[in-house]
């Protein structure tokens, strides 16, 4: 288990993307075949992508449907109990 996040004052470091990368290297987590990111901003989804997650906009933080649509979530939940079928189905 870790915690992962951007350091102050490393921008590169504290890019989504990159902070994506620092949790599964982290977590040992080399079959990505049941992981997933959960986000919710377009960055999120931008990061998980780029490290080959699925990604699951959340429509109750602060992006919207238009912002996550738009950067290519694979599924939206609206609420907690969308989120739990949408894993449960991963």
């Amino acid at each position: 288990d870790a915690i992962c996040g951007a350091p102050e004052g490393d921008k590169e470091a504290g890019k989504k993307v990159n902070v994506v990368k620092a949790a599964l290297k982290a977590a040992s987590c080399n079959d990505l075949s049941r992981a997933v990111m959960v986000g919710d901003r377009r960055h999120d989804i931008y990061g998980a992508h780029a490290n080959g997650l699925e990604a699951i906009g959340v429509l109750y933080g602060y992006g919207s449907r238009e912002e996550l649509s738009a950067a290519g979530a694979d599924f939206l939940a609206a609420d907690l109990d969308e989120l739990k079928t949408a894993l449960l189905q991963q």
